[in-house]
C-alpha cells in the first residue's frame, strides 16, 4: 500500500479540506484505485499532478520559499 495515499492524506499534506481534494479528484487530475470502500491516488500520479499544477504546497515547500 505504500505506493498509493488516501485522499484525507492528501488533505492533510496541502493544508485543505478533503473536498477539495475529491474535486480535483473528480476532475481525473490523478489516477484513482478503489482499495476496499475508499479511493486512493497512486503516488506517481499524485507527484505528476502536484508538479504540473502552482495553486497547492505541500508543507515542505511552503517552508523552502519563506
Amino acid at each position: 500500500m505504500a505506493s498509493t495515499y488516501g485522499l484525507p492524506e492528501i488533505a492533510r499534506m496541502l493544508d485543505t479540506n478533503r473536498q477539495n481534494i475529491y474535486s480535483i479528484a473528480a476532475r481525473g487530475s490523478f489516477e484513482l484505485i478503489r482499495v476496499g470502500r475508499h479511493n486512493r491516488a497512486t503516488k506517481d500520479s499524485f507527484e505528476k499532478w502536484y508538479q504540473s499544477q502552482t495553486r497547492y504546497q505541500l508543507a515542505e515547500d511552503r517552508q523552502e520559499r519563506s
